[in-house]
């Protein structure tokens, strides 16, 4: 049997038993309440928005296990913390020092002070309403920290298990915290998203407001889906979405319409399509620009294009046109009074200068020689500067041509030099020229050209240069032709030279007078050698002379063997010459010429003349005026040539344009003599065509 004392132990253990029992239903029913009140803190977290609204949920979910009256969060900057929220009216706005107490709930340990009054942080409001009983407790989130009080107005309500609930909430406080701010910058990188594309959409809305350009869209099926065109909202166009593009062309047949039906049935680009579409106030002209679009998957989904109106630039091309044509009008009627006034001009020339050409062979007295001198001079200035001006309107309007042949350089030289001896002599200066033994034997280029740039350069320093020398240098480098023409004349001021070149330009009046010209022959020379691919340099001072000089590029030609024909000793005896011309005057300086060459002449007066002439018998060469009555040259030319004659025939015209050269070789001619003539160039034409017994 169990004794007295057996029992009362056992009873005592029954006790404790139950006592234990009691406890861990306490505790396992706090632990519920715990984790309810946890539970509903995480629903009401999930739904917070903010740091203010998590801060708040924390509190209303704490307050049912800590068992706090009021609590506080205050936030901290450096050094001092500031009542951020509060459960307690007023209490928001309060400023903290920084002590080593809040340090230590900043750093993240969970504190229970018993008596608030004994520490200097509290000991004012130990009195105050709520600070009987105080537990603080560190928060720390990206971009935040701060400390949770809580406080009770009973003094020992926060104990040692108080603090450890506190303990076990930190977790979820962190984490809420975390979450919240994690949320605020992802909320915030969305609401920076939202407000860019808002302001890209904006300004997207605002250019098309303020383009000129139409925007448009269309599904698949090429049906308008989206049409933005400012100005035009009253537009069918506009309103009438979901028919197509082409529903609007004003001309369907329109080879453009027709290819823009063809490039979107292929889903191909349009560009610059030029059109015309029609809108409530009529035809409309379009440029269309339009690419096509696909999604993801690579499936079409459509065309977004752009639409201009062009109908101002239509009409401004229009009227460009209009004034191109009318500028191509006017120069063909200058082209062609240029060579109506070349034919006017040279005609009575070539009378003037045939005459006082043929008198210099003749026997005249000596005061006879010098009036026959000095009109012979001014024959030739005034040549010169008619020829200097259809030049440079020729130059002017673009319709001077190079003609590259080969010719040799020395030839060119001495031709050049020879027939200013004369005047050098006269003034006592000396006049050379030199070849550097580089200078190819022959060269390729526009030999006509070139003797008139370096002519008028010899021309010039002859005539500006009273004492010493005038020289010609022509020199091969890198394999370019240099031209220079120095002098020891009256040079040129720093000032003259940036105008020299310039048409009409003379260095002073007084040159003017003394010296005459037309002041074109220098720009002229300029334009020339640029045509050839160079550029004249001038270097000279005043007193101490002058140097042109230039180089040209790409005429270089093979080697060929020297031929020097002696033409002068040549007799042109039994040559049968037809000159065909229909001015009297013409014809007898002409006929006179030839027979002081000793030729043989017939004359006919038109085309129809020269071919019965030809039909009675055949002569050795036919002089071929272009401008007749009845038949011109041209005319005549071809229908000889239809004939089957083989006869030379040289054109000997007034018209001197290079146009009128390309006609008449043409039409079967074998070479061109522009009037005026002289002796010497009718005798090199002579032996180049004909075959001398």
């Amino acid at each position: 049997m169990i004794g007295n004392s057996e029992l009362e132990t056992l009873g005592d253990k029954l006790q404790t038993t139950l006592v234990e029992l009691m406890r861990c239903r306490e505790r396992e029913a706090r632990y519920r309440q715990e984790s309810q009140a946890l539970l509903c803190g995480v629903a009401t977290l999930a739904q917070a928005k903010s740091l203010e609204q998590v801060l708040d949920s924390l509190i209303l979910a704490l307050k049912p296990f800590i068992g706090f009256e009021q609590a506080d969060v205050v936030a901290w900057e450096s050094t001092r913390g500031t009542t951020h929220l509060s459960t307690q009216p007023g209490e928001v706005g309060r400023t903290w020092p920084l002590t080593p107490l809040f340090s230590r709930a900043i750093a993240g340990e969970t504190l229970v002070i018993y008596d608030p009054a004994q520490l200097p942080e509290l000991a004012s409001l130990a009195g105050a309403a709520g600070w009987a009983s105080v537990m603080m407790t560190g928060l720390q989130a990206p971009g935040f920290s701060g400390v949770l009080i809580c406080r009770h107005s009973v003094a020992g309500t926060f104990d040692l298990q108080s603090k450890a609930a506190m303990q076990r909430c930190r977790p979820l406080i962190s984490q809420a915290l975390v979450n919240i701010a994690y949320r605020a910058r992802l909320q915030e990188q969305v609401d920076l998203k939202t407000l860019a594309l808002q302001a890209s959409e904006q300004r997207f809305r605002s250019f098309a407001a303020m383009a000129s350009d139409w925007f448009w869209e269309t599904d698949p099926e090429h049906r308008l889906s989206y049409v933005s065109a400012p100005g035009y909202q009253g537009e069918a166009l506009v309103r009438q979405a979901g028919r197509s593009l082409y529903d609007f062309a004003h001309d369907k047949k329109d080879p453009a319409w027709c290819k823009y039906q063809h490039q979107i049935a292929r889903h191909l680009p349009v560009r610059a399509m030029r059109a015309q579409v029609t809108l409530a106030s009529g035809p409309c002209w379009m440029e269309i620009n339009a690419e096509p679009c696909h999604d993801a998957s690579g499936a079409f989904i459509g065309y977004r294009g752009t639409a201009r109106e062009i109908g101002s630039q239509i009409r401004r091309e229009q009227e460009l046109a209009r004034a191109r044509d009318e500028a191509e009008s006017a120069n063909r009627a200058k082209s062609q009074f240029l060579a109506m006034m070349t034919h006017e001009i040279r005609s009575p020339m070539n009378a003037v200068l045939g005459m006082l050409d043929l008198l210099q062979h003749g026997r005249l007295e000596t005061p006879q020689q010098t009036l026959l001198g000095h009109a012979t001079h001014s024959a030739h200035l005034l040549q010169t500067i008619i020829d200097d001006v259809l030049d440079f309107s020729k130059i002017e309007s673009h319709t001077l041509a190079l003609h590259c042949e080969p010719f040799q350089p020395a030839e060119l030289c001495r031709a050049l030099v020879e027939p200013l001896q004369a005047q050098a002599s006269a003034k006592g200066i000396a006049l050379h020229w030199q070849l550097d033994e580089e200078v190819p034997f022959q060269l390729q280029g526009d030999a006509v050209r070139l003797s008139q740039v370096i002519g008028n350069l010899l021309g010039n320093a002859v005539k500006f240069t009273a004492v010493g020398s005038v020289r010609l240098t022509l020199a091969w480098q890198d394999e370019r032709l240099r031209v220079s023409v120095s002098d020891t004349g009256i040079g040129i001021s720093p000032e003259d030279q940036a105008l020299l070149f310039e048409p009409f330009y003379q260095v002073d009046s007084s040159a003017t007078r003394r010296f005459s010209g037309s002041g074109l022959g220098l720009a002229i020379c300029r334009r020339l050698v640029q045509l050839m691919g160079g550029d004249i340099r001038l270097q000279s001072a005043p007193g101490q002379g002058s140097c042109f000089w230039f180089e040209l590029p790409g005429m270089a030609s093979p080697c060929v063997a020297s031929t020097n024909p002696a033409i002068e000793g040549v007799s042109m005896l039994d040559l049968d010459v037809l000159v065909v011309e229909d001015s009297p005057v013409n014809q007898l300086v002409v006929s006179l010429m030839l027979q002081k060459l000793v030729c043989r002449v017939r004359l006919a007066s038109n085309g129809l003349e020269a071919l019965a002439q030809v039909g009675e018998r055949r002569p050795d060469l036919i002089l071929m005026d272009m401008r007749m009555p009845q038949m011109d040259g041209l005319e005549a030319t071809r229908r000889l040539r239809a004939m089957g004659c083989e006869v030379p025939i040289v054109a000997l015209t007034a018209n001197a344009m290079t146009e009128d050269r390309a006609r008449c070789l043409a039409q079967g001619m074998n070479d061109f003599l522009a009037k005026p003539i002289s002796l010497a160039r009718l005798r090199s034409c002579l032996l180049r065509h004909c075959r001398l017994p």
